[in-house]
């Protein structure tokens, strides 16, 4: 009684797990509302598992967690995907991924900028579809093509249709165009524009008709 032994000493050695590395960083991205936006990034080394945490920003310094089941959110298991429904929620400016593992070691992406741009949208004036002016009093109205969202330069294309045809007819490619009441020859027509952004979309405005009930008749 009273016999002891000792082990023989045993060295561990402990290997750290490699260093966190993004190689396929989140791209900057412009794109139309509307849109199903997704966003990804690929990694490697680290101690398994590795989760991406994706994080929104409006001026680059206050970051919100945006997790799966937001709304218009869904985020895969991972966490480095992230797909974000542009029509149900207005999208952050910035966005940027924390990917962290077991071994308690975490990096952060770059941050992607993201422009989500307004649907193309064209009106003529405030949105009037009809308007009266006088041949006897020489008067005059200009229509406007008031353009919203997509994305500039943008180029116009008028067209007119008389009441006594089916047919419309090219007229200008200005922003604005003049009717003129001694200038059209029927007591009725209409007008619209056709508006093209810089990245090929069109719109059509709403019919606009303009009578002159005192235009002589032959």
């Amino acid at each position: 009684l009273g016999n002891s032994v000792t082990s023989n000493t045993v060295t561990a050695t402990v290997i750290a797990p490699d260093p966190i590395v993004i190689y396929d960083q989140p791209k900057d991205r412009t794109e139309p509302k509307g849109i199903m936006l997704a966003l990804s990034l690929n990694v490697r080394g680290g101690a398994e598992p590795l989760r991406g945490q994706w994080q929104g920003s409006n001026d680059g310094n206050n970051w919100v967690n945006l997790n799966n089941g937001d709304p218009g959110i869904e985020v895969s298991d991972t966490g480095f995907n992230i797909w974000i429904d542009t029509e149900q929620v207005n999208c952050h400016k910035y966005m940027r991924c924390v990917i962290s593992d077991a071994a308690g070691q975490s990096v952060t992406s770059r941050v992607a900028t993201i422009t989500i741009q307004e649907k193309l949208k064209v009106q003529i004036n405030d949105g009037e579809t009809e308007f009266t002016i006088s041949y006897n009093r020489n008067e005059t109205k200009l229509l406007t093509a008031n353009v919203t969202g997509g994305e500039g330069p943008y180029t116009y294309k008028w067209y007119v249709k008389y009441s006594d045809s089916d047919k419309w007819r090219e007229l200008a490619t200005t922003s604005s165009y003049e009717v003129k009441a001694r200038g059209t020859n029927n007591v009725c027509c209409y007008f619209k524009v056709e508006v093209k952004d810089s990245t090929g979309k069109t719109k059509t405005s709403q019919v606009v008709k303009i009578k002159i009930p005192d235009m002589p008749v032959n």
